[in-house]
C-alpha cells in the first residue's frame, strides 16, 4: 500500500553546499548545476564576479541569512570560475592558431572544493592568463608582420613607414587590456576639419583601437589595423571621415560583437564539457536534443565560424536539457543518502526519464518486497512498492514504513535547499505484483494519478 509523490519546484539552489568535516564544499551535481546556470545567464554577467566574491567572503553573514549568503557566495564562485574557464578556452584556441605553446591552467571544477579554493585558483589563473595573452598577441603579430607591412600604405607626405604604423598601432592594441575590455563603450562620429588634421585623426584612431575587444582574433586585428592605416593616409575631410566611420563600425558593431559571441560560446562549452554533464550527454538514451551543437560551439570558439541564431537556440535547448538531468541526479543522490541513513539498502535499477531509478528495501524484506524510487518527467520524485513473491508478508506495515520514510526524505530535501511538497495517495495503493508480467512495465506506467491527500512538511511537524 505504498506509493506517492514529492513535488519539487524546478531549479532550486538555495543551499548548494555539503559539509565535509569542517569544510564547506559542493558535490558534483551541485557544481554542474551552478556552472550550467551561470552559462545560461550569459558571459557578461560574470565580469565582476571575482571582486564581488572576495568582498562578500570578507563580510560575516547574519545567522538567519546563512543559507542565502552561502548560495550567493557559491553563485559568485561559479561565475568567477566560468569566466576564467571561458578565457582559457578562447586563449587556447588563439595560441593553437598562432602556432605557439603557452602554459595555460587547466579548467577548474568546483566539485569537492571550498570557496577559498575557487577564489585562489581564479586569482592565480588570471595572472597566468595575462602573461599568456601577451605572449599569444606577440606571436600573432610576428606571424602577420610581413603581410601587414606589404599591405599597409604610407601616409602621403609623411616619412612614416608601414612598419612604423604597425608598431604604433600594435602598442595601442597591446595597451587596451590594461585599460579594460572596452566592450560597452561606443563612439560617435566627430566633426573633421575641411583639411583633415593628422594628429586629431590619429587620436581618434587610438581611441577606437583601444575599444577593440581583447578577445579579437589575429585576423580581426589585421582588419582594423589596415582600416586605421588607410584613415591616416587620407588628407581630405570626406574620405577621412568615411574611413574613420568604417573603422568605428568594424570595431563596435562587427568585431566586438563576434568576440562577445565567442565568449558566450565558450561559456556554454564550459558547462557542456563539465565532466558530469559530458558523461550525461554521452550516456543519454535516447540522445539529447541537438548534440551536434557542441562541435558547432567549438568552431565558434576557434574563430572558424560565427555564432548563428540557430546555434544560440540549440545551445539553450541542450543546456536546459542538461540542467534537468543534473537536477534529477542531484535529487536521487540526496534520496539515496537519506534512505541509506534510514537503514535501507539502495541499489540502482532501471532507467526512467534518462535517470537511473533506485531500488530500495530493508534486509528484513529480502525476496518479498522492494520499492522503486524515480524522478518523473516533471522533475518530481515518485515511489511505488512491489511484491516480489505471492507469499510476501507484512505488506501493510512495510508500505507504511516506506511512506513514512519518504515523508522524512521530504524534510531532508527541504534542508538541502529543494522546495518540496510531499503527497501520499488518499486511497492506499497496493504493492505491484512483481512476479507477474506487468512488472516489466515502467514504474511510471504502473502508478496511476490517483487523488492525493496533501501532507506537507509543515503538517508533518504537527
Amino acid at each position: 500500500m505504498s506509493g506517492g509523490q514529492i513535488g519539487v519546484a524546478p531549479a532550486v539552489l538555495l543551499v548548494p553546499v555539503v559539509v565535509v568535516g569542517a569544510a564547506v564544499v559542493v558535490g558534483a551535481g551541485l557544481a554542474a548545476a551552478l556552472v550550467i546556470r551561470t552559462a545560461q545567464a550569459g558571459a557578461e554577467t560574470t565580469g565582476r564576479a571575482l571582486e564581488e566574491l572576495a568582498d562578500a567572503m570578507e563580510r560575516k553573514a547574519d545567522a538567519q541569512d546563512q543559507r542565502e549568503a552561502q548560495a550567493r557566495l557559491w553563485g559568485l564562485a561559479a561565475s568567477a570560475t566560468v569566466r576564467t574557464n571561458q578565457q582559457i578556452l578562447l586563449l587556447a584556441a588563439r595560441a593553437e592558431k598562432a602556432g605557439v605553446h603557452v602554459p595555460l591552467p587547466g579548467p577548474f571544477d568546483l566539485t569537492g572544493r571550498q570557496l577559498a579554493d575557487a577564489r585562489d585558483w581564479v586569482i592565480d589563473a588570471e595572472r597566468a592568463l595575462a602573461d599568456a595573452w601577451q605572449q599569444v598577441e606577440r606571436a600573432e603579430t610576428e606571424r602577420t608582420w610581413h603581410q601587414l607591412v606589404a599591405a599597409l600604405p604610407t601616409p602621403a607626405g609623411s616619412a612614416e613607414s608601414a612598419a612604423d604604423l604597425l608598431a604604433a598601432f600594435s602598442v595601442t592594441l597591446a595597451d587596451r587590456r590594461r585599460r579594460g575590455r572596452g566592450m560597452t563603450t561606443t563612439a560617435t562620429s566627430r566633426p573633421v576639419q575641411p583639411k583633415a588634421d593628422e594628429d586629431a585623426v590619429r587620436a581618434e584612431i587610438d581611441e577606437i583601437l583601444g575599444r577593440l575587444d581583447v578577445d579579437a582574433t589575429a585576423a580581426e586585428r589585421e582588419e582594423v589595423i589596415i582600416l586605421a592605416a588607410r584613415a591616416v593616409k587620407q588628407r581630405e575631410t570626406g574620405t577621412s571621415r568615411t574611413y574613420l566611420d568604417a573603422l568605428i563600425r568594424r570595431v563596435d558593431e562587427s568585431i566586438n560583437r563576434r568576440a562577445a559571441d565567442r565568449r558566450d560560446a565558450a561559456g556554454w562549452l564550459t558547462a557542456l564539457e563539465h565532466p558530469l554533464v559530458a558523461g550525461i550527454l554521452a550516456d543519454a538514451a535516447p540522445p539529447p536534443p541537438r548534440p551536434d551543437v557542441v562541435e558547432r560551439l567549438r568552431a565558434v570558439v576557434r574563430g572558424d565560424a560565427e555564432l548563428t541564431a540557430a546555434d544560440r537556440r540549440d545551445a539553450g535547448e541542450l543546456l536546459s536539457w542538461a540542467q534537468r538531468q543534473v537536477e534529477r541526479r542531484r535529487l536521487l543522490e540526496v534520496m539515496a543518502e537519506t534512505l541509506e541513513a534510514a537503514g535501507y539498502t539502495v541499489t540502482t535499477g532501471m532507467r526512467v526519464q534518462h535517470t537511473a531509478a533506485l531500488s530500495v528495501a530493508r534486509e528484513s524484506w529480502r525476496d518479498e518486497h522492494d520499492t522503486t524510487v524515480w524522478v518523473d518527467e516533471a522533475g518530481g520524485v515518485r515511489w511505488r512498492t512491489k511484491a516480489l513473491s505471492p507469499d510476501a508478508r507484512a505488506e501493510a506495515s512495510r508500505c507504511e514504513d516506506i511512506n513514512e520514510t519518504m515523508r522524512a526524505v521530504g524534510h531532508t530535501l527541504t534542508a538541502q535547499g529543494f522546495d518540496v511538497d510531499v503527497a501520499v495517495p488518499a486511497t492506499p495503493l497496493p504493492a505491484i505484483p512483481a512476479y507477474q508480467p506487468s512488472v516489466h512495465q515502467s514504474p511510471e506506467a504502473e502508478t496511476k494519478p490517483a487523488a492525493r491527500e496533501r501532507s506537507t512538511t509543515d503538517e508533518e511537524g504537527k
